[in-house]
């Protein structure tokens, strides 16, 4: 999905997705096949962002020699939602997110390419709530 916009409204945050696809399992989905939706907002109430960290990475010649290397560049907890704010400043898209099991509240790990680089960090949200007009066709890995 490309995140069109993001905001920080007191304790929530708010992501304006293109594109998202919305699998069978979601509660709010009245169709039995994974769906694309054209726009969705997704609002994520009481908000924690930890272990941010900018991902570094590698260069190598053809022949696998290092070129030159960027190591990975780790924020405090503290200033996490400082840092998340400079990818509200370009274009972004979600490479990946995946869930933490055994949390206290909802925990998710996202992985965000933006003009900066590639980010990592953990949201922790007692609620989320997400709302679309209309699909826009098939998940596109169901074509």
């Amino acid at each position: 999905a490309i995140i069109e916009k993001m905001e920080i409204n007191g304790q929530d945050m708010i992501w304006t997705l293109r594109d998202a696809n919305i699998t069978v399992e979601n509660s709010q989905i009245n169709n039995t096949t994974d769906m694309c939706i054209d726009e969705m907002k997704i609002t994520f109430e009481n908000i924690i962002i930890k272990h941010f960290i900018w991902l570094g990475s590698e260069t190598r010649s053809p022949e696998g020699k290092l070129i030159s290397k960027k190591e990975n560049i780790e924020i405090e907890d503290k200033n996490a939602i400082k840092e998340f704010k400079k990818i509200f400043q370009s274009y972004c898209r979600i490479l990946g997110h995946s869930e933490l099991k055994n949390q206290e509240q909802n925990s998710y790990l996202f992985t965000i390419d933006c003009l900066k680089g590639v980010c990592e960090f953990i949201l922790v949200f007692k609620n989320a709530t997400s709302e679309w007009d209309r699909y826009k066709g098939k998940a596109w890995y169901l074509d």
